[in-house]
């Protein structure tokens, strides 16, 4: 089956984010492959693909922990490598799969690692720094908990935490890795909505697939490294697709307005 790639419908000039001819490789094995993206200012991408098709490498190479073998990544009209440390933290922050750390904080210290960038001998903590970590600790619903330390907490208490740190940066463009690994179903939904409810340039790696049609404006598949198709959710997940990626069979059913669709898996031995 051939899958013809729908181009970004961000234009170049107004791209919040562009990846060009994206390359990484690890003993000469490529693991991200000629891979090139734009993404408009307050879109949603999410991105899919099975295991090993290159989803958190591709995280990294955008966020800038990777440095690409070949090809650029543009901030804001800006490559990436040419912003200092602190200048990038203002525009752009990340949520990894696990948030850890040795040091021992307390939950409201960890969130307010986010505000970090934005200080300096001529702006120190004032009291509007105490006001968005106040909010971000209760719109992930941890602000009882603020006083406990960060070990403490079980895997999903963390990953929020991470999630409230990041939005607490206030970005301009938020970038995660299966965000929602460890949450139950509940904080799942919650966070992805709170997310989306901040009016952010979002570019998230998705395991879950109904996560991706219920949040996402655009999708962009990956396999092997590269992009099979990018798209709108109800032209990227057809029952056709989801078994050449995923080797899995599943119907697709749509929303009566036609504003979203919900993947509905079949158990292997249904007809």
């Amino acid at each position: 089956m051939t899958l013809n790639p729908a181009r970004s419908p961000a234009a170049t000039d107004a791209a919040v984010l562009q990846a060009q001819g994206l390359c990484w490789q690890v003993k000469g094995k490529p693991i991200v492959n000629d891979v090139s993206l734009s993404v408009a200012p307050g879109e949603f991408v999410g991105i899919i693909g099975p295991n090993g098709s290159g989803k958190t490498s591709l995280i990294s190479l955008l966020a800038g922990l990777l440095k690409p073998t070949a090809g650029s990544v543009i901030l804001q009209k800006k490559a990436l490598h040419h912003y200092s440390r602190r200048h990038l933290a203002q525009r752009m922050a990340l949520v990894e799969q696990q948030a850890e750390t040795s040091e021992r904080l307390t939950a409201r210290q960890a969130v307010s690692l986010g505000r970090t960038p934005w200080l300096s001998l001529l702006t120190p903590w004032s009291e509007k720094d105490d006001a968005i970590v106040q909010s971000m600790l209760e719109k992930v619903d941890l602000q009882p908990l603020q006083h406990r330390c960060w070990h403490t907490f079980s895997g999903g208490e963390k990953q929020r935490l991470h999630i409230a740190r990041a939005l607490a940066q206030q970005p301009q463009l938020l970038l995660m890795d299966e965000p929602t690994n460890h949450l139950d179903i509940q904080h799942q939904i919650s966070l992805l909505s709170l997310v989306k409810r901040e009016k952010l340039t979002v570019v998230a790696a998705l395991h879950d697939l109904n996560h991706a049609a219920m949040f996402c404006d655009r999708i962009i598949v990956m396999k092997a490294g590269r992009t099979e198709m990018q798209g709108p959710p109800d032209a990227v997940f057809t029952r056709e697709n989801l078994r050449a990626w995923f080797d899995i069979d599943a119907i697709v059913e749509r929303e009566p307005d036609g504003a979203g669709c919900f993947i509905r898996y079949q158990r292997p031995d249904e007809p």
